[in-house]
């Protein structure tokens, strides 16, 4: 099974996400990116697959390597897989989310990163403000 929608399951299985999970995935994106007025692309990727901790990162904002200030279309975002599986199987299957984050609050703190790229409490303000837009945009829908 090669496929960029691939994950290993708890019994280090190779699984594949559902057509309803992408579905679900591509279309949470859209609409937290369109909340926020941002336009950057947003990609499934197996994250245990990366080197040190990025592995274990349910999201990545990957930019050009010596810019600290990229503009959103010189950067992308990633989202981990299994991840993704394990927020869909919350949400529809009533199952635990054993992260404790949401795929909106993730999509959030990789998007603070195009304009706060370090970790502190500029960004985590900038992640809780865009967390408040993206949840008043799906109340408001």
């Amino acid at each position: 099974m090669k496929s960029m929608y691939t994950y290993l399951d708890l019994d280090d299985e190779l699984q594949e996400l559902t057509e309803e999970e992408k579905n679900w995935f591509f279309t949470t994106c859209q609409d937290c990116l369109k909340a926020l007025g941002v336009e950057i692309p947003v990609y499934a990727l197996r994250h245990d697959l990366l080197m040190g901790k990025s592995k274990d990162a349910l999201g990545i904002c990957w930019k050009m390597a010596d810019s600290v200030t990229a503009a959103p279309k010189e950067a992308y975002i990633t989202i981990d897989t299994y991840f993704i599986h394990e927020c869909y199987e919350a949400k529809f299957h009533g199952r635990w989310n054993l992260s404790f984050e949401t795929l909106e609050s993730v999509i959030a703190h990789e998007v603070a990163h195009l304009t706060v790229w370090r970790h502190g409490k500029k960004h985590r303000e900038l992640t809780a403000r865009y967390c408040a837009v993206i949840d008043a945009s799906r109340r408001a829908s």
